[in-house]
């Protein structure tokens, strides 16, 4: 599991502004409710390759699917089981990325 996050995050790094749907959507389905705005912003925040409409474009499209995956937490047992597989994103500490 810990390579294929890799591979995501890789992905998520590379994309264009205009394709950023795909590895932020992978992300938010295989790690669950803790991909979330902070994280988003905290990634996109370590996109120094982007101007600053591109990184508005691309939040905008992350925000999006987040919303749209956010009818799924809602199930305890998932977030339960997604806790439980060792999420990267469960134990990343966010407090310095607001």
């Amino acid at each position: 599991m810990g390579i294929e996050v890799l591979d995501d995050l890789v992905s998520f790094f590379e994309c264009s502004p205009a394709f950023i749907s795909v590895p932020c959507e992978k992300l938010r389905r295989t790690q669950g409710p803790n991909f979330n705005k902070k994280i988003v912003n905290a990634l996109m925040s370590l996109r120094s390759e982007m101007d600053k409409n591109d990184k508005k474009e691309a939040l905008a499209t992350c925000y999006d699917i987040i919303e749209t995956y956010k009818e799924t937490d809602c199930n305890p047992s998932q977030v339960r089981d997604k806790l439980a597989q060792g999420n990267l994103f469960a134990q990343l500490d966010t407090t310095a990325a607001e």
